[in-house]
């Protein structure tokens, strides 16, 4: 990307700029795809393979999403404020240079510690497994009359253990069908609640006389996220501990989905409100926008935070970095969802009004995740150093209240 916005724009460059930029982008693409999903499973592993099981562990895993979620809003805030100084005060070529000299640090660092890591080796090609298993288990039910699932039928042709992790995958998998209206939901951020920040006043006097711009108030989702995430771990998390009041995660997700139905709620009667005061010649101040980003920050830190543990530690063994590929799939599925829905809603709808279908829509959601979990069987975590027979797996030392 660097070298690609050397080149001054000018006809005789605009072929080579835009190739090489298109190729940067994919290498960029390409080399999220092998981040993204594995960097969470990878982090996880480490206390997973490392640590008996038990509440300590469970802690952990929990604080160590807390961490890594933590580290990538930070990247964010950072990105926000550095990028735009470089391009202004150096030039674009030096923006692009800068994040790359530090992913290239980044990568020392990683590399320097790689004999220090727990490093479970690929195991087969799971889309191969997968649907070789799920095309056994249709084939094969008449024949074999099925069993309590209808994948145990698959059972005749492939290994036992195989088919129970293909079963806990579609389990998973089931559940994180209604996540994509949170999605939704949370990207419009960046679009609708901008264009309604356009609307309002930005002007803040008694704050330096600052002017606030519409997209500027999208930087207060990940400096939210930086309070917000200690607020969690060390004390609301902690306190419902403390009282033996411990949420699992489905609860959690459903609670984030609630606050997000909110946010947008409370989006769609300020619109309201500024259409009134439009009406008198008038205009809110961008200020008022500050609840529906506290609002959907905390559900984000309920959903999608929680979202990474559960995608982690209810995959199968074999299936986590698929299962983490999974839960970042929903996010493009939520953006799908909101193109889909704007294409049909058309101009049928006023601004406040669509505000408040979206709401409907994740209540709806909100409310199949609820049932689904209500379905759901946890998993329990292994002590990786020494299996133990599966009734030993309870946790009848752990006196918390889980609810769901």
């Amino acid at each position: 990307m660097a070298t690609s916005a050397l080149a001054k724009a000018d006809p005789s460059t605009v072929s080579a700029i835009f190739w090489s930029t298109a190729g940067a982008l994919g290498l960029i693409a390409f080399g999220t795809g092998g981040i993204k999903p594995c960097v969470a499973a990878f982090g996880g592993d480490q206390i997973q393979y490392s640590l008996p099981a038990g509440p300590t562990k469970e802690r952990l895993h929990r604080q160590f999403f807390f961490m890594y979620y933590f580290a990538v809003n930070a990247g964010s805030v950072l990105s926000t404020i550095l990028t735009p100084i470089l391009r202004s005060d150096f030039s674009y070529a030096i923006a692009f240079a800068v994040p790359a000299g530090l992913m290239m640090c980044a990568l020392l660092i990683f590399w320097l510690g790689r004999k220090t890591y727990v490093d479970r080796p690929p195991e087969g090609n799971v889309f191969a497994e997968v649907g070789g298993v799920v095309v056994d288990a249709v084939k094969l039910r008449r024949s074999t009359g099925g069993g309590s699932h209808w994948l145990d039928s698959a059972k005749a042709k492939h290994d036992p253990a195989v088919v129970e992790d293909v079963k806990g995958l579609m389990r998973v998998l089931a559940l994180l069908l209604p996540t994509p209206l949170f999605w939704s939901l949370f990207d419009q951020q960046s679009s609708k609640w901008v264009f309604q920040a356009s609307a309002m006043d930005g002007r803040v006097p008694w704050l330096f006389n600052i002017t606030i711009q519409p997209d500027q108030m999208q930087a207060l989702n990940p400096v939210l996220i930086l309070v917000m995430i200690p607020l969690f771990d060390q004390i609301i998390y902690p306190s419902l501990e403390y009282y033996r009041y411990s949420l699992r995660a489905v609860p959690r997700m459903v609670i984030g989905m609630v606050l997000s139905a909110i946010a947008f709620l409370f989006s769609g009667l300020l619109q309201v409100a500024i259409d009134n005061y439009a009406s008198l010649g008038e205009s809110l101040s961008i200020l008022w926008q500050i609840p529906q980003y506290v609002v959907i920050t905390a559900g984000e830190i309920m959903l999608s935070i929680t979202g990474l543990e559960f995608a982690y530690s209810q995959a199968p063994d074999s299936m986590k970095a698929v299962v983490q590929s999974a839960w970042l799939f929903t996010v493009s599925a939520g953006n799908l969802v909101t193109v889909a829905l704007v294409a049909i809603i058309g101009n049928s709808l006023s601004k406040a009004n669509e505000f408040f279908f979206f709401a409907a829509g994740c209540v709806v959601a909100m409310l199949l995740l609820l049932w689904a979990g209500s379905q759901f069987v946890y998993k329990q975590r292994r002590n990786f150093r020494a299996p133990v027979d599966e009734t030993l797996l309870v946790h009848a030392a752990d006196d918390r209240v889980y609810v769901g």
